[in-house]
């Protein structure tokens, strides 16, 4: 009998560890607005005019344009550094 309420326990207190982190966390993540956030931390640094307030689209490339060549250059290296050492390493 100790032993079934052992292992009841036991799987409640996993099932309860696995479950707790999610509902904290998604909430937030649905909730995020990545751009404007990074445009508002932006500001806040000093990285452009520091009393602006505005983070709608300027001229030029936008932040996903931005990020999409930013991880493409960042795929051409990792991939140039794998085939270097899967060459040295035989």
């Amino acid at each position: 009998m100790r032993s079934i309420i052992k292992k009841f326990v036991t799987t409640f207190a996993a099932i309860a560890l696995l479950v707790a982190p999610s509902a904290v966390l998604l909430p937030s993540a649905v909730h995020a607005d990545i751009r404007n956030n990074v445009c508002r931390g932006v500001n806040s640094t000093g990285g452009a005019d520091p009393d602006s307030t505005d983070c709608s689209e300027q001229d030029g490339e936008s932040f996903s344009e931005l990020a999409k060549k930013i991880i493409n250059i960042f795929s051409i290296v990792v991939g140039t550094v794998s085939v270097i050492m899967i060459i040295i390493g035989g």
